[in-house]
């Protein structure tokens, strides 16, 4: 478990300094707008599809880390690697390839309908 528990905390840490980079390149494209007086459309067009891919990256980051919070509290507590549903043990193999896993195989295939 102390491999998966560095493994998270490098994660954890890695995504924090990608979402410092992420937001810090939002700021300086909002400054370079704001900057600039005129724009065509094409400019605008672009600029907005950056947003939007931009804000997808920074809220995926954000889900992830609170995922690997859960997941770190989760060891702390002594649960990890329990099923949230069954109560039984999630695979080492699973927790190895989804670290943030909450559900054993069976467990998440019902949750996702299957």
């Amino acid at each position: 478990m102390a491999a998966l528990e560095s493994k998270l905390r490098e994660r954890q840490a890695h995504l924090r300094e990608e979402l410092r980079g992420e937001r810090a390149d939002s700021e300086s494209e909002r400054d370079r707008r704001s900057a600039r007086e005129v724009q065509d459309r094409g400019d605008e067009a672009n600029t907005g599809q950056w947003r939007e891919a931009n804000a997808a990256v920074i809220d995926h980051h954000e889900v992830e880390i609170q995922g690997i919070q859960a997941a770190l509290s989760r060891l702390a507590s002594g649960t990890y690697g329990m099923c949230v549903d069954c109560g039984e043990p999630i695979g080492f193999s699973r927790l190895q390839a989804w670290p943030l896993a909450n559900r054993c195989v069976a467990c998440q295939s019902k949750a996702e309908g299957g």
